[in-house]
């Protein structure tokens, strides 16, 4: 029989048996909720820092814009995509969506990474007031805990203002002279005239030119406008012409100007004129002597030099002095030996001064004028006069060979000198003198020792050079008494020649290049002795004859051979240089200047800076980051670019994010992004190198080093 308290004590565990089994089933489900919250929490979270950008900038145009994206979540955020766009309310989603983006490498928690972005603002944005918005993680490739918080506007709004006219592409004005001075013009007389040539140097025509304008003082004219509705393509030119008449006395400047275009796309240049204007009357030129008499000189003998002073004195600058000039000077054998004159100007007091001397061209009584002349500045005339001693005769005073070949001899030539005199020209002496006498030959000759009254005798030279170039001597009669006569002797020396006479190959260190022919031509009359060829200079080693038609041959007059030659480089880039000399007696020598250039492979640099100390940074908590420019400053595009890390004494502290240069092949001059970060595990100093390598590419190095702290 059941009593009640045993009931009461059945229920009661009943009650007990029930409530733990609820709370069983109860604490589970309470619990999930909690973890739940717990992981979500450990999400990366990307917010926008900051954004500063300039205040005003002109659609179809560029700007630069900075900003800081901050990863404020409790997990690593991957590789994202910054955005842009520009708003006129403010609200994210704006007017004006901008195609530049900013790729960013993957962000620890509580990091923080700067960008400067290029932003290009489209050419049909409308004129007004924006604010430029930008969005962590445009392209929605990052799960974060808070998807709402990623975009930030700018404070203060850009003023956009409407694309002007296309600038002209690349066009560029050039004028020549840039500047120009007339001198001294005197007043009222004829115009001063200067042409202006006005050239397109840029890299895209121009189009029609305006009308050239004229700026600054009276006295200045366009005479002609050769360029006023011309467009210029590249590297074509037009004409201007200017004048100076000045309509009273001083200096005068004033500008000449051509434009192209207008508004933003406007192109333009200046030449800068002057001129002085001065009395006609104001100028003087005088000189203290009239004239000089030489005396009695032997025929073909230079007499000692006499100089004349010319001064200013009037009371304005002198015009430019023209080139002095002898009038009979020709017959006679009066010579200008040297002159101060000729171009300049005088000014008050100032002085100039010719000299010269008389090499008696015939005998007898010589007479001869010196004049020197200015505008303003008048005409000054001094007389010359002197007398050619009796003695031989000749009927040419200069005998010239022609050209002749290295090594060969002329034909001789016949030189008949004669006695004008009634007496017998005894003790005669026949010699050759001068810079190059052992290239003139005598040969026969019946002038020595004595010629008879009223009587010629004959004197044989020939010419065999030695060397190319021009030869000159002096040939001279001396006797007692008639003193002496010179006849001048000339000739040139002329070898073979060579065509090219220069070139210039190109290649990479092992490459070969195309070979080059060099003609070789005997444009004399001789017949060559038997050629030879071969290689000179401090690279011959560089160059190599393939084929060589001129070694043993010999040329007759205008024949011709071949040496062809080609350029197979070794070594590190630079310069290369050497000849191709071909030669033969008679014939002389030829030479063709060899140059080389061993072109530069693909080779990388490294900015803006060539290695990177991190400085010291946070254990564990730290993490810093900077982005490098590669670019390849060789000739040759290089192969697909890689990274490695070397020489690391801890391993782990550096990292490598390729970002643009993933993959890709510069070409020369071409350049990409990477960066390149330091997370200390440990502390102490860290130090390593990136290797940066590619086919055919020399590699590049950057030393890296930080301190864990």
């Amino acid at each position: 029989m059941t009593t009640a308290a045993g009931a009461r004590r059945r229920r009661t565990t009943s009650r007990t048996a029930i409530s733990l089994l609820l709370l069983a089933l109860v604490l589970p489900a309470l619990g999930a909720p909690g973890q739940a919250s717990t992981a979500a929490k450990r999400q990366p979270d990307l917010t926008v820092a900051k954004v500063a950008t300039a205040s005003a900038v002109r659609a179809g145009t560029s700007m630069r814009i900075s900003t800081t994206l901050k990863n404020t979540g409790t997990k690593a955020a991957g590789a994202s995509v910054v955005g842009l766009s520009l708003s006129r309310d403010r609200k994210v989603g704006g007017d004006t969506g901008l195609a530049a983006t900013s790729k960013m490498t993957p962000l620890r928690p509580r990091r923080s990474v700067s960008r400067k972005i290029s932003v290009a603002i489209p050419s049909r944005t409308a004129a007004g007031s924006y604010y430029l918005v930008v969005c962590a993680d445009a392209k929605k490739k990052v799960r974060e805990r808070n998807e709402r918080n990623n975009c930030r506007v700018s404070t203060k709004p850009i003023r956009v203002t409407a694309s002007g006219p296309a600038a002209p592409s690349g066009g560029k004005l050039t004028l020549a002279p840039t500047s120009y001075d007339f001198q001294t013009v005197a007043i009222g007389s004829a115009p001063a005239q200067k042409t202006i040539t006005v050239t397109n140097t840029g890299t895209g025509s121009l189009p029609a030119l305006a009308r050239a304008a004229l700026t600054g003082d009276s006295g200045f004219a366009i005479v002609t406008d050769g360029c006023a509705g011309k467009p210029l393509r590249v590297g074509s030119a037009c004409n201007l012409v200017v004048s100076f008449s000045p309509a009273g006395p001083g200096t005068k400047a004033g500008s000449l100007t051509v434009r192209a275009g207008a508004g933003p796309g406007l192109v333009s240049a200046t030449t800068g004129l002057q001129g002085t204007g001065v009395d006609p009357l104001g100028a003087h030129l005088t000189s203290g002597v009239g004239g000089q008499d030489f005396g009695t000189v032997p025929q073909r003998v230079a007499t000692p030099t006499t100089t004349f002073t010319i001064s200013n004195d009037g009371t304005y600058e002198s015009g430019v002095i023209a080139e002095p000039a002898i009038e009979n000077g020709a017959a006679t054998g009066f010579n200008i030996v040297s002159q101060t004159c000729a171009g300049v100007t005088l000014d008050v007091g100032e002085s100039c001064t010719v000299s010269v001397n008389l090499e008696a061209r015939a005998q007898g009584p010589l007479y001869a004028k010196l004049w020197v002349s200015a505008a303003p500045g008048g005409d000054l005339s001094f007389m010359l006069t002197g007398t050619g001693e009796t003695g031989f005769w000749i009927w040419n005073s200069q005998v010239d060979f022609g050209t002749v070949a290295v090594g060969d001899q002329s034909g001789t030539q016949t030189i008949s000198p004669g006695n004008a005199t009634d007496d017998t020209k005894r003790d005669v002496s026949v010699t050759i003198t001068g810079p190059d006498a052992d290239q003139f030959q005598l040969g026969w000759q019946n002038c020595s020792p004595q010629v008879a009254p009223r009587q010629s005798c004959s004197i044989e030279v020939a010419f065999r050079p030695t060397s190319p170039g021009a030869k000159t001597a002096q040939l001279s009669l001396r006797s007692t008494p008639g003193g002496i006569v010179v006849i001048a002797l000339t000739g040139s020396g002329r070898p073979m020649t060579v065509a090219p006479s220069s070139r210039s190959f190109s290649a990479f260190a092992g490459e070969t290049t195309q070979a080059t022919s060099f003609t070789v031509t005997n444009l004399d009359a001789a017949t060559t002795g038997a050629l030879s060829s071969q290689l000179t200079g401090p690279d011959a080693s560089q160059f190599r004859i393939v084929s060589d038609g001129c070694g043993g041959a010999t040329l007759t007059t205008g024949s011709t051979c071949s040496v062809t030659v080609l350029f197979e480089p070794t070594g590190s880039h630079g310069g290369r240089s050497a000849a191709l000399v071909v030669s033969g007696q008679p014939g002389g020598t030829t030479t063709a200047s060899l140059e080389g250039t061993v072109r530069a492979p693909a080779m990388f640099s490294v900015a803006p800076t060539t290695s990177i100390n991190f400085g010291t940074i946070p254990v564990a908590v730290g993490y810093s980051e900077r982005t490098l420019v590669l670019r390849n400053t060789g000739e040759a595009p290089s192969g697909v670019v890689s990274f490695a890390l070397e020489d690391e004494n801890v391993p782990g502290q550096f990292l490598i994010d390729p970002d643009e240069c993933a993959g890709k092949v510069l070409a020369p001059n071409a350049t990409c992004l990477f960066q390149v970060g330091f997370d200390p595990s440990q502390a102490g100093s860290a130090t390593a190198s990136i290797a940066i390598t590619a086919p055919g590419a020399l590699t590049g190095h950057v030393p890296l080093s930080g301190v864990g702290g």
